[in-house]
């Protein structure tokens, strides 16, 4: 089984291929086709997300994509790299962790964002109405059926008026507003990409989250 050194995407060629792989498409049309938020495809090209996407986010980025981009280029530029720089990228290990990780995530998480709105007396129509979204795709968070973005998360915890590590933490994941004050902070992120640990990034992240929380 190959390993893995889990590496800050290299924004720029990420930014690069994704552009390739969007084509002719609008974002909206592009994230509309592979099921993933248009806000979070707009970070990404616009070179603000610093934390890689999952090998999952990664898989439907290369579905859909156009102009002959791969999966194996955009798992490289998202800082997946094995250690003997095969070309070939085994990871179905990782891959089914996460996906787990993220399975647990979803349950727990759609379980809060119904309890949050129905302690704050709101429809979903009434949510749908603030965010600019279907009330369909609210229920459909709810449900767990679909996982919410980052900003989503974010958007949602202002609306219930609650800490943004609250419903971040429920799905197991990085608080948008940690990531960007990790962005800011340029020496963090020296210090991050120098660790060598069994933790990966993101692991890690969340640990630094947890101390000053």
């Amino acid at each position: 089984m190959t390993n893995f050194n889990n590496n800050f995407i290299n924004k720029e060629i990420f930014s690069t291929l994704l552009e390739k792989a969007k084509g002719d498409r609008s974002i909206s049309q592009y994230a509309s086709e592979i099921e993933i938020s248009a806000t979070y495809i707009s970070r990404l090209l616009r070179k603000l997300e610093i934390i890689h996407p999952s090998p999952d986010i990664i898989s439907k980025l290369a579905k859909g994509a156009s102009n002959g981009v791969t999966y194996h280029d955009l798992m490289i530029a998202a800082g997946y790299k094995s250690h003997n720089n095969k070309q070939t990228i085994n990871n179905e290990c990782s891959y089914d962790v996460q996906k787990q990780s993220r399975e647990i995530g979803n349950i727990e998480g759609s379980k809060l964002l119904k309890k949050l709105r129905n302690n704050s007396n709101m429809t979903l129509k009434e949510v749908s109405s603030i965010l600019e979204v279907s009330f369909q795709y609210i229920d459909q968070l709810e449900q767990g059926i679909k996982s919410p973005s980052d900003l989503m998360l974010d958007e949602l915890a202002k609306i219930y008026n609650v800490d943004d590590y609250i419903i971040s933490g429920a799905y197991n994941r990085v608080p948008l507003s940690a990531k960007i004050l990790l962005e800011e902070n340029v020496g963090l992120q020296i210090a991050l990409s120098k660790l060598s640990t069994k933790d990966s990034k993101e692991e890690i992240i969340k640990k630094f989250v947890d101390m000053i929380n």
